[in-house]
């Protein structure tokens, strides 16, 4: 069991307790959290939709560049503060992309690799200079892996779920 499927009520009453604005379509989204929900009573929390948006990078384009994102800002609570629920959020959140093609994966690693290099390097009080040094440091290395399609280097790793 997956730690969304087990705590998916208790996020829910998270959310639900956050001022909501309505936004037409039958959705509304949440003032602060980037989480969209449908716009009706919430009767049964397990069967409902939820959709994590992030509007900071709002734009039209490559797909794969939405996972990646997503995937980066995850990975680097686990590689910088190893919170472990980035994993966990990372498993729920491809659950529901379904699987990817092998150039599909290696793609999206090689852009979470430059976020990693690019934020992860930048973001003053994320950790030591050690930290950033091995973050920057993986992120690297997953551009590198990725651009040589090495599929096997990410086995075992916050990035190992795309394959």
């Amino acid at each position: 069991m997956s730690f969304f499927s087990s705590s998916l009520p208790l996020s829910l009453s998270l959310f639900l307790s956050l001022p909501l604005r309505k936004i037409g379509l039958g959705w509304r989204i949440t003032n602060m959290s980037s989480a969209l929900l449908p716009n009706r009573p919430i009767d049964n929390p397990v069967q409902t939709p939820m959709f994590i948006i992030d509007w900071e990078v709002l734009s039209l384009g490559e797909p794969l560049r939405d996972v990646a994102q997503m995937m980066a800002e995850l990975a680097m609570l686990q590689l910088f503060k190893d919170i472990t629920a980035g994993d966990w959020l990372v498993e729920g959140f491809l659950e529901g992309y379904g699987t990817f093609t092998r150039d599909e994966a290696l793609r999206i690693a090689i852009h979470v690799g430059c976020h990693l290099v690019v934020i992860g390097g930048s973001v003053a009080g994320w950790g030591s200079p050690a930290d950033i040094e091995r973050v920057v440091t993986y992120g690297r290395d997953a551009m590198i892996k990725g651009w040589e399609k090495d599929a096997a280097w990410f086995e075992g790793s916050i990035l190992g779920r795309l394959f």
